[in-house]
């Protein structure tokens, strides 16, 4: 599963999902998204680093 970093048009936040559609949280990642995208690519990093697969 490979995560996917994109900026919300009208929150203007990022998310981290399994894939654009999928409206879930990439596992380990907040579902509430992040004020920038260093914090978001910053979170998926560590979450795919304590994936022990």
């Amino acid at each position: 599963m490979k995560p996917h970093v994109w900026r919300g048009k009208s929150t203007g936040r990022w998310w981290v999902d399994t894939c654009r559609d999928s409206g879930e949280a990439y596992p380990g990642t907040l579902n509430q998204g992040y004020e920038t995208w260093r914090e978001a690519y910053d979170a998926t990093c560590l979450a795919i680093a304590a994936d022990p697969a």
